[in-house]
């Protein structure tokens, strides 16, 4: 590890992978960059939790959050090449002409390294006559299937592979200085330098940088917090979300998936917040997912080349936040006053719309094993069962069998990014000189590839 970098990029996931490349690509060795991460590199990034009948071993760090390509590595690699889901499009940073600029740059590069396969929707009039369909069921005008306009899937089995070609290319410069197990424990900037602390397995490190990108991940969106209330960093809320993940039969929603892969349901709720679907695997696995210390979740992942017989996807619901109060904190509090487990919880979903006690005895075969039986439903806010009962309740008009004793709800699957940093310009850059939040912990992306766009721009700027 040097001693001062003229770019320090903290947190190698997308964004951080990305505005490495990016900035080798447009100043080659003119400059040095030192690119840090928490966690491990890819072949070490093995989680042991299905070898324990699925209990977190509570690895430091998460070998499914932390590390090279941070938590888009253990998914299952939707990349979303539609500005729509683009915060830096959404709020205005970014036009129209240079989002899709972007997008159609980012995909080329994900070609480059091995992105091969369909676009989804297959067929995009098809896809809107299913929407429509299901739109015309009169669950209300609150309860609609949106089209997603450009979606590809690499599959968490060759995502490896394909960030593997990215990081050699990115090495292979030779002016990107990668440090593994490199944790920031401090930032500090004094007229516009970046002084950084960073500890890893030799000590604790003082470095100097012209630059500094943050890109935490959704994990690290408290740590961000913190930097924004040292540095009263422009900022606005955005909701959080909590929920959990249904796994249902595959044919359940068949129909739909094979058509446009990742459905999105979406339902306004009386009091004005949203419920919907996320992140769908069609033959898919359920994952585990380490949320704070102590407090595991669940994900899901879906492969390439092998399939199971389910298919599992996020529901979530935004938090109604009392006011005066900070979406991240209040989601915090939730989680630590129902969830201390070292495993996910689960009911069938008739039982969590019911509001009944699990009966064991007809306990569906998931794709996780070592699920905990418990009545979800009396765990979660009251408001947050409600929406989801109601949400599960027209899902399963749309696709029966959605409510089902064939059919799990398994808890609980959060996000942490409830702050939302005003960059001064789309380069990303905040009041503070020099200094870039970026990724999922800035709040300005959600995915993987929304939060490789915030290096992109960062590096360009």
């Amino acid at each position: 590890m040097k001693k001062e970098y003229d770019v320090a990029i903290v947190g190698a996931g997308p964004s951080g992978l990305f505005a490495a490349y990016e900035l080798s690509r447009l100043y080659g060795n003119k400059i040095s960059i030192g690119l840090f991460d928490k966690g491990e590199t890819i072949e070490k990034r093995v989680c042991p939790s299905p070898k324990i009948n699925g209990i977190c071993a509570a690895c430091s760090p998460c070998h499914i959050t932390d590390g090279i390509m941070g938590a888009g590595l253990m998914s299952d690699g939707k990349l979303h090449f539609h500005n729509d889901v683009m915060e830096v499009f959404r709020m205005g940073l970014l036009s129209g002409a240079e989002t899709d600029e972007a997008l159609n740059y980012l995909e080329s590069l994900f070609e480059k390294w091995g992105l091969r396969g369909p676009v989804y929707p297959l067929n995009q009039e098809e896809a809107l006559k299913i929407s429509q369909k299901i739109n015309n069921l009169m669950l209300g005008d609150s309860f609609l299937l949106k089209v997603k306009k450009r979606t590809r899937h690499v599959g968490s089995d060759r995502l490896p592979l394909l960030v593997s070609k990215m990081v050699e290319e990115i090495l292979g410069g030779g002016n990107v200085d990668l440090q593994v197990r490199s944790s920031l424990l401090s930032y500090d900037n004094i007229g516009g330098q970046s002084i950084l602390t960073i500890k890893d397995e030799s000590g604790i490190n003082k470095i100097t940088a012209g630059k500094t990108f943050i890109g935490l991940g959704r994990r690290g969106s408290l740590q961000v917090q913190g930097l924004i209330d040292k540095f009263s960093i422009p900022h606005s809320y955005r909701p959080v979300e909590i929920g959990g993940r249904v796994e249902i039969p595959i044919e359940v929603m068949k129909e739909i998936t094979d058509q446009v892969y990742n459905p999105l349901f979406w339902q306004k709720n009386t009091n004005g917040t949203v419920t919907f679907t996320f992140c769908a695997n069609p033959g898919g696995f359920l994952t585990t997912e380490s949320l704070l210390p102590g407090i595991v979740g669940v994900n899901g992942e879906g492969k390439m080349d092998t399939k199971s017989p389910k298919t599992n996807f996020a529901v979530l619901t935004e938090l109604d936040v009392p006011s005066g109060a900070r979406p991240n904190d209040t989601l915090v509090k939730i989680l630590k006053s129902g969830f201390s487990n070292q495993k996910p919880l689960t009911q069938t979903t008739a039982d969590f719309v019911g509001g009944k006690m699990n009966d064991e005895s007809r306990r569906p075969a998931s794709t996780m094993s070592g699920l905990e039986y418990a009545n979800i439903a009396q765990i979660f806010p009251e408001s947050v069962t409600r929406e989801i009962r109601n949400f599960l309740l027209r899902l399963d008009a749309v696709c029966p069998g959605v409510v089902s004793h064939n059919s799990l709800f398994v808890a609980p699957e959060a996000k942490i990014r409830g702050m939302r940093v005003i960059p001064k310009n789309k380069g990303l850059m905040t009041d503070l000189d020099g200094l870039y939040l970026i990724g999922d912990s800035s709040g300005l992306s959600g995915n993987i590839t929304a939060a490789a766009m915030t290096g992109i721009l960062a590096a360009r700027d």
